[in-house]
């Protein structure tokens, strides 16, 4: 493998993307290059070669440890560099070059520090998509809504089983809520009407759910999923150590948070 591109070749080559490699030589058994890929960058000139050849001088810099940590186990235990695969060249713009990297790290880069530009575009599932779009919730009704983080238990319980319980909140009909919500991600995944709460024990310890109505075959409220709250979440302390907050709305585009902080004050909820 050359070390360095000729000079017609660097006057020719503009920028493009590559990306580095484990050798076919380095007991890699799989024949798809994108199981071998374990960085994507982009450059100009020789750049390629330098990542690969001299990774302790440049990659230090750029605090990438897990890329050399990956080059010198290659040189070390393989005797050689990371093969190098010029992905794409010819562009005539950083930002066409930083597209088509972003696309490539959110794929390919296992050892890349940096996500790249946009990255948040990329590889995204339904519900991802959803929450990227979500309407920022600020009801026209008023209403008190007990708000649960049920981010680790959807897929795990049903959605009513995931929303209701097990909350460690003494004496919640003190709040008057009268709807419960699940969030993840900061976007409504479920909604119930509570009913009453009831006692639940888990793992030993005695905790809280709530009953919604026709308890077997509960109703969701269809009108309040997929609403974005981070707004009314941004800040909150004690909701970001993974407890539950009520919120009481007053149709007009003001809240207040009941339980979750100590300023009860009313807030603009409003884009």
């Amino acid at each position: 493998m050359p070390v360095a591109f000729s000079q017609t070749t660097r006057d020719r080559l503009q920028r493009y993307v590559y990306a580095l490699l484990y050798p076919t030589s380095c007991g890699v058994t799989s024949n798809n290059i994108g199981d071998r890929i374990f960085y994507v960058g982009k450059g100009t000139g020789d750049r390629c070669f330098q990542h690969a050849s001299n990774p302790s001088q440049i990659i230090a810099s750029a605090g990438e440890n897990l890329k050399a940590e990956i080059i010198e186990d290659i040189r070390n235990r393989c005797k050689c560099a990371p093969e190098i695969l010029i992905v794409r060249h010819g562009f005539e713009t950083d930002y066409e070059a930083l597209e088509l990297e972003s696309i490539l790290i959110s794929i390919w880069g296992r050892a890349n520090a940096i996500q790249g530009h946009s990255t948040e575009m990329y590889n995204l599932t339904p519900e991802e998509i959803e929450t990227m779009y979500s309407e920022p919730f600020c009801p026209d009704e008023e209403m008190i809504v007990f708000v649960f983080p049920v981010q680790n238990a959807i897929g795990m319980r049903s959605d009513y089983d995931a929303t209701r319980m097990y909350w460690g909140v003494a004496n919640p009909d003190q709040y008057g809520a009268t709807i419960g919500v699940g969030l993840v991600k900061g976007v409504s995944r479920t909604a119930y009407e509570i009913e009453e709460w009831e006692d639940v024990t888990y793992g030993g310890r005695t905790l809280k759910g709530f009953r919604a109505p026709n308890h077997l075959n509960p109703t969701m409220i269809g009108h309040l999923i997929n609403k974005d709250w981070s707004r009314i979440l941004n800040g909150v302390g004690y909701w970001n150590r993974g407890n539950p907050i009520v919120v009481e709305f007053d149709g007009k585009g003001k809240y207040r948070l009941l339980r979750g902080s100590a300023d009860k004050g009313w807030r603009d909820c409003g884009q």
